[in-house]
């Protein structure tokens, strides 16, 4: 079976997906900035508005 590489922005694509869902849970969705997004998945705020438009 081969082995399939992801792309450095598909990992960072995942990174702020899954900061999203871990600042939601202990923050809650209206508690959560696109800021607190990006500190918790360790990237730029920039890098979390290049994957997504909005928290939503």
């Amino acid at each position: 079976m081969k082995d399939v590489k992801k792309t450095r922005s598909e990992l960072k694509h995942e990174a702020i997906l899954r900061g999203a869902v871990k600042a939601f849970k202990e923050f809650g969705v209206n508690d959560t900035s696109i800021y607190k997004i990006a500190e918790v998945a360790q990237v730029s705020k920039r890098t979390v508005y290049n994957h997504f438009a909005s928290k939503e």
